[in-house]
């Protein structure tokens, strides 16, 4: 397994304290205002955990995993589960299925059917019999009612909300700090990161991102996608999280990872996977044709920055961003 390299906020400003926990398979991060620290905690503990208790693949309690333990019909779900879904299926048909929520059947005969810190390594080579089906274009025909409440699954397919889900948590977690007045405050989970307001005295919040580089982000999200961390062996083969749905395997890409900027976190993490998959040149042509800013490293060791105002060389001097 690889060491985690994403992106991550770099300073506690003076008056400020930095929140850690896990949740949601990755380690959730906050920095608010000191005097906010106690309200602050309860609010992010409230959100991450009730998205994981709702939205994980792998609690077989979730209501995510009761529905995917029964395709093929129509099931009650929680109002976030429904809300979720049609987040995810709206990223879907933005992106012309590119982002696919239908892919967990892919994970799952890949090896990936447990949380990633339980994968053995290596895992056992896949039967002859094992297959990761998929078909695409599968999630036009997952449906979930107007209000929320009920949510159809076709036959054979499985839901898996991970990168989407963790960035619609980081989102509504900074509402809720927002509307307590916990702010300035950034929050991260994983590679999605979101800022609230600025600190005092400050050009924004120094974020870094892999190989060293950096940026200032005063307001929005940014979100880092690549194999590095969530990769494992199955049998001799090497496998990782970032899903081809035109395939029905492991993407294949001529980046090492990639960040974007977006208005919201559940967006940047949508974009960065989608220009991921896509590769150097057609994935700047999709973050330019959405008006999103990216930072996308090759895997010659060059990192071409799209839409956002590269930083200079000198040490220490970071790009600004919003």
């Amino acid at each position: 397994m690889s060491p985690e390299s994403e992106t991550q906020s770099l300073l506690t400003p003076a008056g400020f304290t930095r929140i850690t926990f896990g949740a949601m398979g990755s380690t959730v991060e906050a920095v608010v205002p000191a005097s906010s620290e106690p309200r602050a905690l309860g609010v992010l503990r409230e959100v991450f955990g009730g998205f994981e208790a709702v939205l994980s693949r792998f609690d077989p309690q979730s209501a995510l995993s009761r529905v995917n333990h029964g395709p093929g019909h129509w099931h009650r779900v929680p109002p976030l589960l429904g809300w979720a879904v049609t987040q995810a299926l709206a990223a879907a048909e933005a992106t012309g299925g590119l982002f696919d929520p239908t892919v967990g059947g892919v994970l799952v005969a890949l090896g990936y059917d447990r949380p990633f810190a339980a994968l053995t390594d290596p895992l056992p080579a896949p039967s002859p019999q094992a297959r990761a089906a998929t078909v695409w274009g599968t999630w036009r025909t997952v449906m979930v009612d107007r209000g929320g409440a009920r949510l159809f699954l076709p036959p054979k397919t499985t839901l898996d909300l991970g990168g989407i889900g963790k960035g619609l948590a980081v989102d509504e977690a900074l509402r809720r700090l927002t509307a307590q007045g916990a702010t300035p405050a950034l929050v991260s989970a994983g590679g999605d990161l979101a800022v609230a307001g600025t600190p005092p005295g400050l050009s924004g919040w120094v974020v870094a991102l892999p190989q060293g580089q950096r940026l200032v982000l005063r307001q929005g999200a940014i979100a880092t996608s690549g194999p590095q961390h969530r990769r494992w062996r199955q049998g001799d083969r090497w496998r990782h999280h970032l899903i081809d749905p035109r395939a029905g395997t492991c993407a294949t890409s001529d980046l090492v990872w990639c960040s974007v900027v977006a208005p919201r976190c559940a967006e940047a993490d949508v974009a960065a996977t989608v220009a991921w998959i896509l590769g150097a040149a057609a994935g700047a042509a999709f973050l330019q044709a959405r008006r999103l800013g990216g930072v996308l490293a090759l895997a010659d060791g060059s990192v071409q920055w799209i839409g956002l105002p590269e930083p200079p060389e000198e040490a220490m001097r970071h790009a600004v961003v919003g």
